[in-house]
C-alpha cells in the first residue's frame, strides 16, 4: 500500500500535467487530492521537522489551486478574445 505522502506526489504531478494540457478542472481536483493526502499523512506522524514539512507542501497545494483558478479565468478571457478575432476576420475572407 502506498502511503499517503507519496500517493500526493503523484497526484501533484498529474495536475502539473493537466495544467499544462489546459485541463484546469482535473488540475484543481488533483491539488485538493495532493492536499488532503498530506493532511492525512499528518495524522501519521509527531515528528515536528516532518509535520513542518508535510505543511509547507499542504499550503503549496493550497496555494496551486488559487494559481490555477487564475490561469483558467485567463485562458478563458484569452480564449474569447482570439475567437472575437477569428470572427472579425472571417469577415474579411
Amino acid at each position: 500500500m502506498e502511503s499517503p505522502l507519496n500517493t500526493a506526489h503523484v497526484y501533484q504531478r498529474n495536475a502539473e500535467a493537466y495544467v499544462q494540457a489546459r485541463r484546469f478542472e482535473d488540475a484543481l481536483s488533483s491539488y485538493k487530492k495532493a492536499a488532503d493526502l498530506l493532511l492525512e499523512a499528518m495524522q501519521l506522524t509527531e515528528v515536528d521537522k516532518v509535520l513542518d514539512s508535510l505543511k509547507l507542501q499542504y499550503e503549496y497545494h493550497l496555494r496551486q489551486q488559487q494559481v490555477v483558478r487564475h490561469k483558467q479565468k485567463v485562458f478563458e478571457i484569452l480564449k474569447k478574445v482570439v475567437e472575437k478575432r477569428l470572427a472579425a476576420m472571417a469577415h474579411y475572407w
